[in-house]
C-alpha cells in the first residue's frame, strides 16, 4: 500500500512556525450582536468604467444607467427603505475574463451585486461597527446559468443542464434558487450527442495515458527533493530571525522539531520513489483499459443512438456512465450560440439571473440572512421584466 500523501512543505513550515505564538494565550472574544436599530444607507462600492466595457463613453454611460435601474428596483423594497441594521453596498462590474466582452456582436455581460453588511454592537461596551462580511444578492446580466464544465473537446466545454425546480413570475427557478428572466424565446441550451461525449472521453483517456507514459519515461520524482529541502530550511530560518534574538532556546526547540518533521518527509519521499514505478504502470494499464472499453461502447451504438442526446446521472452500467433519460438523469448541453439577439445594441438587457450565493450560516447573523431572504421575497419581478423589455 502506498503511503498517504504528505501536506505541502509550506504547510509544514507554517505548522512549526505556529509555535512562535503558542506561549501567548488567545484573548477571549465575546459574541457581538446584530445592531438592528441602526439605520444604514446605500453605498456604490464599485462601478463600471468605460475601459472595462470596451464601449464608447456614451454607450458606457447608457449601460451604467440600465444597470443602475436594477439597483433602483432593490432600493424601492420596503425591507431596504430604509435599510435597518445594515449598510447596502451596490456594485456594477464586468465579470473577469468574460468571453463575450471581446465579441462586438454579443450583448455585454455584467454583474450587479447588492450586498448587505451588518452593523454590529459589542454587548459589553455598546460600541458599534460595521462587519466586513457581506451577504450578497447577485444579478448576472446577459449570461446563461451554467456551472462548471463537465467535459470538453476541441469545440468547447460541455455542461450538465441545470435542473428547473419551479416557476416564479413566468420565469424558471433553477436548483439553488436562481431565477432566470429573459424575453427571448429561443432555447438557452443545445443537446450534446452521445457520440460527441464518448469521443471527448476517449480523447481525455488518451491524454491521460500519454501523461503517464511521459512520467514513466522521466523516472522517479526524487531529483527535486534536495532543492525542496534546502528551500524549506531557508524559509523556516527566515521565520525564526526575530525569535532567535528574543529567545534563542525557544528558537532551537522549534528548529529541532522542524528538522525532525523534515526527516520524516524525506523518508516518505524515498518510499514514494519505490512505489512510483508501480503507480505509473498501474496508471498506464488503467487508461489503456478505459480507452478500449469506451471505443467498444461507441462502436456498439447505432447511427440513431450516436446522434441521440447524452444523459448522465441515471442508472448506468456503461463505461462512460451515459444513461437513459429519466427523473435522475441530466442532459449534457452546450450554450446555444444563437440564443442572444445579436442585432440588438451591445448595451441591451437580454437576460437577468438573480441568485443568493450560499453562505456559511455560522459566520452570519441569522437576522441578516432573514433580511436577505425577505429582500428576495419582496423583489418586484415585474419591474425587472419591464427593464428587460425596455432593452
Amino acid at each position: 500500500m502506498a503511503p498517504l500523501p504528505l501536506r505541502p512543505l509550506r504547510t509544514l513550515i507554517l505548522a512549526c512556525a505556529a509555535g512562535l505564538c503558542a506561549a501567548t494565550p488567545a484573548a477571549a472574544s465575546e459574541q457581538p450582536e446584530f445592531a438592528k436599530d441602526i439605520v444604514g444607507g446605500w453605498v456604490r462600492s464599485k462601478t463600471l468604467h468605460q475601459a472595462d466595457a470596451r464601449l464608447s463613453k456614451e454607450d458606457a454611460g447608457e449601460f451604467v444607467q440600465k444597470l443602475s435601474g436594477i439597483v433602483n428596483v432593490f432600493r424601492a423594497l420596503p425591507a431596504l427603505n430604509p435599510p435597518r441594521g445594515v449598510q447596502v453596498r451596490s456594485s456594477l462590474t464586468i465579470p473577469p475574463h468574460a468571453p463575450a466582452v471581446a465579441q462586438s456582436d454579443h450583448p455585454l455581460p455584467a454583474r450587479v451585486v447588492v450586498g448587505l453588511r451588518a452593523y454590529v454592537r459589542s454587548r459589553s461596551s455598546g460600541e458599534v461597527w460595521q462587519s466586513r462580511r457581506e451577504a450578497p444578492i447577485e444579478v448576472s446580466v446577459n449570461s446563461l446559468p451554467l456551472g462548471l464544465p463537465y467535459a470538453e473537446d476541441s469545440s468547447g466545454h460541455m455542461y450538465l443542464e441545470p435542473p428547473v425546480v419551479g416557476q416564479l413570475a413566468g420565469s424558471p427557478i433553477y436548483d439553488g434558487g436562481m431565477v432566470v428572466m429573459t424575453k427571448i424565446t429561443r432555447p438557452m441550451f443545445l443537446p450534446v450527442t452521445r457520440e460527441r461525449f464518448l469521443l471527448s472521453q476517449i480523447a481525455a483517456a488518451r491524454q491521460g495515458l500519454s501523461d503517464y507514459e511521459g512520467e514513466r519515461a522521466h523516472g522517479t520524482p526524487e531529483g527535486s527533493w534536495a532543492e525542496e529541502k534546502e528551500e524549506a530550511i531557508r524559509v523556516f530560518e527566515k521565520s525564526l530571525r526575530g525569535l532567535s534574538k528574543r529567545d534563542p532556546a525557544h528558537a532551537d526547540e522549534l528548529r529541532k522539531d522542524f528538522l525532525t518533521r523534515l526527516d520524516v518527509t524525506e523518508t516518505v519521499k524515498r518510499q514514494e520513489g519505490a512505489y512510483y514505478k508501480l503507480d505509473t504502470q498501474a496508471g498506464v494499464e488503467s487508461f489503456s483499459k478505459r480507452i478500449k472499453s469506451l471505443e467498444a461502447e461507441l462502436a456498439a451504438l447505432s447511427v440513431e443512438e450516436r446522434h441521440a442526446p447524452a444523459y448522465l446521472g441515471g442508472p448506468s452500467d456503461r463505461p462512460s456512465l451515459l444513461s437513459d433519460a429519466g427523473p435522475e438523469a441530466r442532459r449534457l448541453v452546450v450554450p446555444n450560440p444563437d440564443f442572444f439577439d445579436r442585432s440588438a445594441p451591445r448595451t441591451s438587457l437580454q437576460t437577468l439571473a438573480i441568485a443568493s450565493p450560499q453562505l456559511n450560516q455560522r459566520r452570519y447573523f441569522r437576522a441578516l440572512l432573514r433580511l436577505r431572504a425577505t429582500v428576495r421575497e419582496q423583489l418586484d419581478y415585474q419591474q425587472l421584466q419591464n427593464l428587460l423589455h425596455a432593452g
